[in-house]
């Protein structure tokens, strides 16, 4: 039965909250371990957003919503970052701090 601790638990904002952060440190480690090459680069943040909003809905890259870097940038990054194995460096030493 829900009440109001649960509802308080599982608010929709919370939720938000919660995964703001998380992305935010994702890229934060992305940054350090692989900086951008130019000033002129796509914020890390926005493509690291443009990855987990792909691997919550699903579908096909092209389907970024609008305000999100272009889908060949946040795939390119994608693959790049997958190449040199960092998700499971970051994967690795999140294991180590726990």
């Amino acid at each position: 039965m829900w009440t109001e601790r649960h509802r308080a638990r599982h608010a929709a904002g919370l939720k938000q909250i919660v995964s703001w952060h998380a992305v935010r440190e994702v890229a934060r480690w992305l940054e350090r371990t692989d900086p951008p090459r130019s000033d002129g680069a796509t914020p890390t943040m926005a493509v690291v957003r443009a990855i987990a909003w792909h691997l919550r809905v699903g579908g096909v890259w092209r389907a970024l919503p609008a305000g999100m870097p272009p889908w060949r940038t946040v795939y390119g990054w994608l693959r790049r970052w997958q190449g040199l194995g960092l998700f499971e460096q970051m994967m690795r030493d999140l294991a180590r701090l726990r």
